[in-house]
């Protein structure tokens, strides 16, 4: 009996790690950003992406530039 209840809370502890794992590696893959170069980007994501990297403080020069570009139609900037 002792060594059914032991079994039990262990699997049940390994099955909420393995989900908390799981969802930390989603929510990592979710907030990296694709590979594609600015220029290549949606607006609306390159939005996302400058708004989420301004908040962590990382934001890039040339991506807001790229931003304000689209946003004022001048590709000379």
């Amino acid at each position: 009996m002792k060594k059914n209840k032991i079994f039990t809370k262990f699997v049940t502890l390994s099955l909420i790690g393995m989900s908390i794992l799981y969802a930390s590696r989603f929510i990592e893959m979710k907030n990296t950003v694709s590979h594609l170069p600015y220029s290549k980007m949606e607006t609306s994501l390159l939005q996302e992406e400058i708004e989420r990297r301004s908040q962590n403080g990382n934001l890039p020069f040339e991506m807001g530039l790229e931003l304000i570009k689209r946003w004022s139609g001048n590709k000379e900037i």
